[in-house]
């Protein structure tokens, strides 16, 4: 563990790493706000239609961020990822006023939720940290770093999940107006982010072209002799699984006296990934990856087997299920991660593999 945090220091010393540093902290700061609305989502929209609607908006929005990803690839390209990054702060901002207009009852409820779906979709769509982090993380610390920065994020997202069984009794004012301040803070501290060293593709007219971006994505697996594809597997079981958790178990939360044991079922991931992420990476960096990754699986296998445990109480077992699938999905996501950043050969097309991530992780 010394060594680990040596090696973590060692890096830090980098000025480009310093940066993707502060981006994650931005991007922890983002989600305190942004991860409780994505949960509040389905408790709001039960509450003024019904679950089934509920379901189906949720999912609608995943079908309309699948849609715009790839003209955000485009614009990564175009315009540089740290640009992008203000645009999905700025439409989250928004979600922010939404909230707050419902609250001042100047927007119906029936009517401002659904804008507060397009403008969140949107956020998550333009989020381009992912890029930034593969663009400026040097290529024998891929794995480290990017532990680093889903440990640093995960901070964010913990918070929000521990405050949400008290969130959920707050009115659209309070969470509207944190919101907006939360994302001005960041939005300023953009400008304090290095640029990556890749020139923009400015000569490119068709930003809309879905399927040349996936296509280009597909062509960056190749060139890079498939490796990334263990990056694909773990994205796309990230999305279903994640999805699936943050739905569900924000309405259990709302019906039952439990909220304790309700938030840690949820929290408890982001804790694995506080505690293990660049310990994960930085195993994967200096040993064996491979074999880090196929136990990964092995452990994710043996949480999902205890969720269908659940006698007494839901949570317990969601709690001691989510330990496992914790620790296994961030040994799965280090040595992916690793490996992802090893075998980039150049960071052309760093925006369409990214793109071609998302569109995995929202099928």
């Amino acid at each position: 563990m010394l060594k680990q945090i040596s090696n973590v220091l060692g890096i830090v010393k980098d000025n480009s790493v310093k940066s993707v540093i502060k981006a994650a902290t931005f991007s922890g700061i983002r989600i305190i706000s942004t991860s409780a609305i994505y949960a509040l989502l389905p408790v709001i929209l039960t509450a003024i239609y019904n679950e089934m609607l509920a379901g189906i908006a949720v999912s609608a929005g995943t079908i309309f961020q699948l849609m715009i990803v790839p003209f955000c690839g485009e614009l990564i390209k175009k315009i540089g990822a740290v640009k992008v990054m203000r645009i999905s702060i700025l439409s989250f901002l928004l979600t922010g006023v939404i909230f707050l207009l419902i609250g001042l009852e100047i927007l119906p409820a029936q009517i401002g939720i659904w804008f507060v779906i397009v403008f969140l979709f949107v956020g998550y769509s333009f989020n381009s940290i992912k890029t930034y982090v593969l663009q400026m993380s040097p290529k024998e610390s891929g794995g480290l770093l990017f532990g680093l920065v889903s440990s640093i994020t995960s901070v964010g997202s913990l918070i929000a999940t521990l405050l949400l069984p008290y969130l959920e009794h707050q009115s659209y004012i309070f969470i509207g107006g944190i919101t907006i301040f939360l994302m001005s803070l960041i939005f300023a501290g953009t400008f304090t982010l290095r640029q990556p060293k890749i020139k923009p593709y400015k000569k490119d007219k068709n930003m809309f072209n879905f399927f040349s971006t996936l296509q280009r994505g597909f062509y960056f697996v190749k060139k890079n002799k498939y490796f990334p594809v263990f990056q694909l597997i773990t994205v796309t079981f990230q999305g279903f699984f994640y999805a699936s958790i943050w739905f569900l178990v924000p309405l259990l939360i709302a019906k039952s006296p439990d909220n304790f044991l309700g938030g840690m079922s949820l929290g408890v991931y982001e804790i694995v990934t506080i505690l293990l992420a660049a310990f994960f990476g930085w195993i994967a960096d200096k040993y064996n990856w491979k074999t880090l990754y196929f136990a990964g699986w092995i452990l994710v296998l043996g949480g999902i087997m205890i969720f269908n445990l659940h006698f007494v109480n839901i949570f317990i077992f969601l709690l001691i299920g989510g330990v496992f699938i914790g620790i296994g999905d961030n040994m799965i996501s280090g040595a992916s991660s690793h490996i992802l950043e090893k075998k980039d050969k150049n960071h052309k097309e760093d925006a369409a593999f990214i793109v071609l991530q998302k569109f995995f992780s929202n099928i």
